[in-house]
């Protein structure tokens, strides 16, 4: 990829944790000839077997991490580049803002504190009707309150993502009685109502911008091949964007923002048809790395608009579409819990599809560890 000659002159450092999300981005640089430094989070078996893992540091905290990175690399003669896929590390980054935009290239909103405040939902949701999206109603309450606004059935969500297990919070209530038995099991003082709206599919982008979110790209939109009421499905596809009317809105909500960097952003397709915002979220995504498989990569392609203060497109050669990808852990794991020939049938889909998420033929090492696990845990 031409200019990737001139990103070898800086160092790239990865604050993130065990997952296919941090994964995705130590691959997406390394096959690009560019090997970054990792700094994980407490837990470690997988990212570390990576072949394009160049040094590895363990930190016992977010904070701890970040403050070995200024240590270690604020005084290089390149500017480093600071990359996450992780909402709470993104808003410890975000929080020293100050001590960071001089010394590192990172994702940022302009300002100190303001991707923190950006990661609230209902903050998330205010700006989203402001571009003109549809949002389903919403109202954030104290744990224990009956909705004032939000007609039944309604979904529980936690206020923002940084919390801990806050994918634990979601709760799909079609009553009274069920509200308050999703409310016995939930954490902390308050919490996110929201109109339930009937899917019958999620879609999406991942994306990038600079200049303070004046310049946006949407290279590729995804769909599920299959979801659930709660959570989307463990493969994709990715096509050309069609709908100008919804990238239209996707660039003027990003702007408004001033965010420049790796972005994702979830939006759900009604039974009526109609196009609903989920969520924005301010870092990689673990479905970053199928684009980069085919074709377009993020974390390079961000970089050298950074540098260049202007996004290449013609950087950017796509292989084909539509292009599947699969995110082949979910898949494995639930066959280890079934039967052999579960097994059998997941192996057969996941190499139907044209890129994984975990299992690689030119980085065996990760894969190893998950499989070990998989046996440990039916055996």
């Amino acid at each position: 990829m031409k200019g990737v000659e001139v990103l070898k002159k800086h160092r790239f450092v990865i604050l993130g944790v065990d997952h296919f999300n941090t994964l995705g981005m130590v691959r997406s640089l390394g096959e690009a000839g560019i090997r970054p430094d990792v700094v994980l989070v407490e837990h470690y078996r997988m990212v570390k077997a990576s072949k394009y893992v160049n040094n590895l540091y363990i930190a016992s905290s977010i904070e701890q991490g970040l403050e070995y990175i200024i240590s270690e690399y604020s005084r290089e003669k390149e500017k480093p580049f600071l990359l996450t896929g992780s909402d709470p590390i993104i808003s410890v980054i975000d929080r020293n803002y100050n001590r960071l935009i001089d010394k590192f290239y990172f994702f940022n909103a302009g300002e100190e504190g303001k991707i923190s405040f950006l990661l609230s939902k209902k903050e998330q949701n205010m700006l989203a009707k402001s571009c003109g999206f549809n949002v389903p109603m919403f109202e954030e309450v104290c744990i224990g309150d009956k909705p004032t606004k939000v007609p039944y059935p309604l979904i529980t969500k936690a206020i923002d993502s940084t919390v801990d297990d806050w994918k634990s919070q979601v709760y799909i209530c079609h009553n009274e009685n069920e509200l308050a038995d999703a409310y016995s099991h939930l954490k902390g003082e308050r919490i996110l109502l929201q109109q339930y709206i009937e899917k019958s599919n999620e879609t999406g982008f991942n994306a990038l911008s600079v200049n303070g979110g004046e310049e946006t790209y949407l290279p590729l939109q995804l769909t599920y091949n299959e979801t659930t009421e709660k959570s989307f499905g463990n493969l994709i596809y990715l096509f050309e964007p069609r709908d100008m009317e919804l990238c239209e809105k996707i660039k003027n909500l990003i702007q408004k923002t001033h965010y420049c960097g790796i972005f994702s952003i979830d939006l759900l397709i009604g039974k009526d048809k109609k196009i609903y915002f989920l969520e924005v979220n301010f870092r990689n995504s673990g479905w970053s790395y199928p684009y980069t498989c085919a074709g377009v990569n993020l974390p390079i392609l961000w970089a050298q608009s950074v540098l260049e203060n202007h996004i290449d497109v013609e950087k950017v050669k796509i292989k084909k579409l539509p292009y599947s990808a699969i995110a082949d852990y979910g898949v494995l794991a639930t066959a280890f819990h079934r039967s052999f020939s579960e097994i059998v049938k997941s192996f057969k889909k996941i190499w139907k599809c044209d890129s994984r998420i975990l299992w690689n033929l030119r980085d065996l090492g990760p894969v190893w560890p998950i499989i070990r696990e998989f046996i440990n845990n039916r055996f």
